[in-house]
């Protein structure tokens, strides 16, 4: 998958989301207007992050990363 980074059995995983209550959460208009408030990072510009950020402030839900430049983004954002 990808770069290389992540290995599982994308089916089960997705069968085992769905048991356990998780719920998708569609890219919405609101998410992607929410970029433009982001303050810039020189060394963090990954763009899937970025609005991963964005979703968690406006939504406000947590999100839970073990990138620990994330954490400047805001108080939605948990590094593990």
């Amino acid at each position: 998958m990808g770069i290389g980074r992540l290995h599982l059995d994308l089916p089960q995983f997705m069968t085992r989301m769905r048991s356990d209550g998780f719920e998708w959460l569609g890219l919405e208009e609101i998410h992607i207007l929410g970029l433009v408030g982001l303050p810039p990072q020189d060394d963090h510009k990954d763009p899937f992050d970025r609005l991963l950020v964005a979703q968690s402030l406006s939504e406000p839900m947590i999100l839970l990363t073990t990138d620990g430049k994330l954490a400047r983004y805001g108080p939605t954002v948990r590094v593990l």
